[in-house]
């Protein structure tokens, strides 16, 4: 339902035109050509540039167009010669005359609509409008197809009405990518390619050349919209920066549209963009090329298919001053004898044609001997614009010079195409065709579709999108003085989308030197993006275990694990191995202490040995004594383990090592002090009690604990030997990882445990008379051991490189020399300068009066 209301809407408004175009009778009074035959082909070309005060129209009055456009006149004469070529052939429709019904749009969507309503009303007299119906099957058009219109935004209204009849359009020109959608615009065909195929060599010209920012200067019109947003798309994906985007409006009026004009080419004049694509239609470029012009910017602009050949172009004044220009072209054609028919052109009152009478209009003083010869008179009925300049008779106004040989070889195959669908429509064969010419437009839109045939040795066919399968020319402009020629220096192939560029005066090995803001970045840096300047970029430094090559590197290579850099590095180095080596001099200083204190521990041993049975060498703990000196000894032994290279071995022996033997020294010296408490105590019955706690059950039971606790270290998660490359920069550590950190913290805070209650037996005996001085000695000891390793927990935590473990190193020799400091070297006194008490009857006096003196303390009291 909502379908068909659309369709009585639109008919309606069409039939009413219809009536209205039929009253001012187009086409002269509309401005275009006509010329009768048995089937009719419409045309609309730009000839003229604006309509006159679109701007300031309050009514729906006739409109009026201004500014003769000489390349587009001859592109509607490329129309007409090609339908007289065919017209003069027998080879595609013998005995059928082609017509056609040529309007101007001016350039404006609403001007083109005009003769879109008169195309699609009826043939016959009284059909002067098009019919309310529910589907328009049997719509009997003017015209049967549709060359035109030559742009984008035009093409794209104009083909959304057709599309509702199906009636053909074949566009010359008009390259928006938007128009190859079928479901918008199914009956919409074209002799060139898309914008896409445009846009995608321009970005292969770009990486030809090597530049990497690129500014565009586009209209907001379709064919600028799309077009531009297909090669940012393609570009961005490239890693092409877009410096900057400028678009001119193209709804504006004519004073503003220059002011916006001005401060884009002042934006494009202070860019750092190494090349800027200029997307827009020849009319727009005239005038951002005369403000270049004006502001003297020299640069190298890219040139789309719109204007990369104008003819218009290359003549303006001072354009040698724009710089270079290299572009995209639609490929180039001649049609055979188009330029002579254009020598010799002349109005013929058989086939009406304003726009040739405006032509010589313009240029009647220049009039050649022939023609003012000719009884000539204008046609009443084409209102000519009055002229807007002055004209001399210059080469800017000759035809032959002003052909554009692409726009019009692209009207010539639209115009062929439309002939072999013709062609096979009606069933052309043996010079005699069906003479059926009632057949509605829609049926040759199916025949137009899969047209296949050949020109000039060319293949030409429209794909599956209504597109041709033609390519594009790389063209450049070679600028001397004021002189411009347009020279072919490459291709963009369809087939493959490559382009080949064969020579041009543009350096292949171009830098960047706008700003110096891309220049290529030295060994040890990475390029970064300017945040002041778009597209520009910094040289910064790689940072630390990263390295660059330079040049066009934009990310700094990471080193491998085993490697590392400085800041700013072209290359990585290996790591050195750290390991607390016995070279080393802290190394070699421990190792002195360590077999120092063997060798003290071994005179020692040796001195007690040969006293053995005094007094004090027993107070010290008899026999216990070399118990100790073996556990110390296997302490200032395990220094050994903790220096060098270490191993899987190596890291699984030092830790039990040093702590079962300390733990066999502590329980040892636990028992000594034990024995002094028990010597001087007066409670008989506590004597009686602890005198069957035996030594040897203090000691094994103390180190079976010490024993279980590193068994069961081991078995769940023992130490290992690993290297660690992640803790220094610049070394590979070779370390002991200790497993599991809560059972070494176990290991020593039992070690810890046993000192402090060896300490607490010692400080409730400081009393005791003890003529040796065991426990106040004794009580040192612990206390230099609980201070040693209460410092030790911090610093190993916070300690880092292969001097770790020197730390615990030194808590060891630590412990080991202040227990033969303050244990055995007092005895060693007493042995070799005090033998007068070191002997049983000072000792046992010694007692004696120590046990008269409490026995009548406790009497006193």
């Amino acid at each position: 339902m909502k379908k068909h209301t659309i369709l009585l809407i639109v008919s309606l408004l069409l039939g009413f035109c219809g009536e209205f175009l039929n009253s001012c009778k187009i086409p002269e009074a509309f401005g275009g050509a006509r010329a009768s035959g048995n089937i009719i082909i419409g045309g609309l070309f730009p000839v003229h540039q604006t309509v006159d005060d679109l701007e300031f129209r309050h009514e729906p009055v006739l409109l009026q167009c201004k500014g003769f456009d000489i390349r587009a006149f001859i592109w509607a004469q490329s129309m007409v010669y090609s339908i007289e070529m065919i017209n003069n052939s027998t080879a595609l429709l013998p005995d059928i005359k082609l017509g056609y019904e040529i309007y101007d749009t001016c350039d404006d969507a609403t001007f083109a609509v005009e003769g879109v309503m008169r195309f699609l009303s009826g043939t016959k007299s009284h059909e002067n409008s098009v019919p309310v119906e529910c589907d328009y099957k049997n719509l009997d058009s003017l015209v049967k197809a549709v060359v035109g219109e030559a742009y984008s935004e035009i093409s794209t209204v104009i083909a959304r009405i057709l599309n509702l009849y199906l009636v053909p359009q074949v566009s010359f020109a008009s390259t928006s990518e938007i128009l190859s959608d079928k479901l918008k615009f199914g009956s919409f065909l074209r002799s060139v390619p898309n914008d896409y195929h445009q846009a995608n060599a321009m970005v292969l010209l770009v990486q030809h050349f090597k530049w990497t920012s690129v500014g565009i200067i586009t209209s907001d019109d379709e064919y600028g919209k799309t077009g531009t947003g297909t090669f940012i798309s393609i570009a961005t994906k490239s890693g092409i920066c877009i410096a900057f985007q400028s678009t001119i409006p193209t709804y504006l009026p004519f004073t503003e549209t220059g002011n916006i004009i001005k401060d884009i080419v002042a934006t494009a004049k202070e860019s750092t963009a190494e090349a800027i694509v200029i997307f827009t239609k020849e009319a727009i470029v005239l005038r951002v090329l005369e403000e270049i012009v004006r502001q003297n910017v020299s640069r190298t602009w890219i040139a789309s298919e719109s204007w990369s050949t104008s003819t218009l172009l290359v003549g303006m004044p001072s354009i040698q001053k724009i710089g270079k220009v290299v572009g995209i072209s639609l490929k180039k054609g001649r049609i055979p004898g188009f330029k002579e028919y254009l020598q010799r052109l002349q109005p013929s009152p058989a086939s009406p044609n304003c726009f040739l009478e405006e032509y010589l209009y313009l240029n009647k003083q220049c009039w050649s001997e022939e023609l003012q010869q000719t009884n000539f008179t204008f046609s009443s009925s084409c209102n000519f614009p009055p002229p807007e300049r002055n004209v001399t008779c210059s080469d800017d106004i000759l035809l032959e010079r002003n052909i554009d040989l692409e726009v019009t070889y692209s009207v010539y195959l639209a115009v062929s195409a439309i002939a072999q669908a013709l062609h096979q429509l009606l069933q052309c064969e043996n010079g005699t065709c069906n003479k059926n010419m009632d057949f509605p437009a829609w049926q040759l839109l199916a025949y137009l579709k899969k047209v296949n045939f050949t020109v000039d040795g060319h293949n030409f066919f429209f794909d599956d999108k209504g597109d041709f399968n033609t390519g594009y020319d790389i063209v450049e402009w070679d600028i001397k003085d004021e002189v411009v020629k347009v020279n072919i220096v490459g291709q963009y192939i369809l087939t493959d989308n490559t382009i080949v560029i064969k020579s041009t005066t543009l350096s292949e090995n171009k830098e960047v030197t706008f700003y110096n803001c891309l220049k290529a970045c030295g060994p040890g840096f990475r390029k970064k993006k300017s945040v002041e300047r778009a597209c520009c970029s910094v040289c910064e430094k790689c940072a630390e275990n990263s390295f660059s090559q330079g040049n066009e590197t934009s990310d700094c290579t990471p080193c491998q694990k085993y490697e590392w850099a400085p800041e700013g590095s072209s290359s990585c180095r290996n790591k050195t191995i750290e390991y607390f080596k016995w070279s080393d001099g802290f190394a070699i200083a421990l190792a002195v202490l360590a077999v120092l204190g063997i060798a003290v521990l071994i005179i020692v041993a040796g001195l007690f040995s040969w006293n053995f049975n005094t007094p004090a060498v027993r107070s010290a703990g008899g026999p216990l004594c070399y118990l100790m000196f073996f556990s110390l000894l296997a302490s200032f032994c395990s220094v050994a383990v903790f220096i060098g290279h270490p191993t899987d071995y190596t890291c699984k022996i030092r830790q039990p090592l040093f702590g079962i033997s300390f733990v066999i020294c502590f329980s040892t010296v636990l028992v000594n002090i034990f024995n002094i408490f028990i010597a001087f105590s007066l409670d008989f019955l506590n004597v009686n009690r602890l005198m069957k706690l035996k030594p040897v059950l203090i000691i094994g039971g103390c180190t079976a604990l010490q024993v279980l606790i590193c068994t069961v270290w081991f078995i769940f998660k023992p130490p290992t030997y690993f290297t660690n490359d992640d803790v220094l920069k610049r070394e590979i550590l070779l370390e002991c990882n200790e497993g599991s950190y809560v059972a070494f913290g176990v290991m020593l805070g039992y070690i810890a445990f046993l000192a402090f209650i060896c300490f607490l037996f010692t400080f409730k005996g400081r009393k005791l008379p003890d003529l040796y001085q065991n426990a106040k000695f004794i009580s040192v000891s612990m206390l230099i051991y609980l201070t040693v390793w209460a410092c030790f927990v911090p610093v190993y935590v916070t300690t880092i490189g292969k001097y770790l473990p020197a730390v615990e190193i030194v808590a060891i020799l630590a412990s080991n020399y202040g227990m033969l400091c303050c244990h055995f070297f007092p005895k060693c006194y007493i042995i070799l300068f005090r033998k007068a008490i070191n002997n049983l009857e000072a000792y046992q006096k010694y007692i004696e009066n120590h046990n008269i003196k409490q026995i009548s303390l406790r009497i006193n009291s």
